[in-house]
């Protein structure tokens, strides 16, 4: 039993190894590895669109500026929780720079 935690202690520092690159954390969407607790029980949720701001979006309609809504994808982690967010298509990515600009 001792030898088995062992085992699997080594096996999540390693994985906390990988999900580090030159000290910074990369993403789970990436790695599929958590870079907080080093789990590899990643869930990844589809962005949708709901009304009443149900969905996990961000709306395109400002002013007089009008694009589709964009979807928003999390990775969960299933052990801790942690949570990251990505837009996946990169017109998405372009629409919003154009909307809000890049600093």
């Amino acid at each position: 039993m001792k030898t088995r935690r062992r085992v699997n202690s080594t096996v999540r520092r390693l994985r906390g190894l990988v999900a580090r690159h030159k000290g910074k954390l990369r993403a789970m969407k990436n790695t599929h590895t958590c870079p907080k607790c080093n789990s590899r029980e990643i869930m990844r949720i589809e962005g949708r669109m709901g009304g009443y701001s149900g969905g996990n979006d961000i709306a395109g309609t400002a002013g007089s500026f009008s694009f589709r809504t964009v979807k928003v994808t999390r990775y969960l982690c299933g052990s801790c929780g942690f949570s990251e967010e990505w837009i996946d298509a990169p017109e998405d990515l372009h629409k919003l720079k154009e909307k809000y600009g890049s600093s």
